[in-house]
């Protein structure tokens, strides 16, 4: 179930909670795709996330593949060990930037920006 989307420090935050299936995944994606006109800066808050389909990864993927065309990134933050196995198993966890905290992840982008300013 999608809780709430927000914005902080320049960051999407889409914060989704539950089992994320197709239908939820689409919410996500359409969510992120509103993102590339305004912010290309995406943070996916798994925290509150029991499960996710294999079958949505690819969608997760691709809306990371169309952020990072245009300079920006989607990054995952709060990802349990159980979910984070998940992504290992169908080959994807090194596709994504994982960090521990939502807070932790928008301050990667202000780093990651900062240095492409010098």
């Amino acid at each position: 179930m999608l809780n709430q989307q927000f914005t902080a420090r320049a960051a999407l935050v889409v914060d989704v909670r539950g089992a994320i299936d197709m239908r939820e995944m689409m919410r996500v994606k359409s969510m992120i795709d509103e993102a590339f006109e305004h912010n290309p800066r995406v943070v996916l808050a798994l925290a509150a996330v029991e499960a996710i389909q294999p079958m949505t990864m690819g969608l997760l993927l691709g809306s990371a593949l169309k952020l990072r065309k245009i300079g920006g990134d989607l990054k995952l933050a709060g990802v349990s060990p159980e979910l984070g196995l998940t992504f290992k198993l169908f080959g994807i966890k090194s596709f994504f930037e994982v960090y521990r905290t939502v807070a932790e992840a928008i301050e990667s982008f202000d780093e990651a920006w900062e240095g492409t300013e010098q």
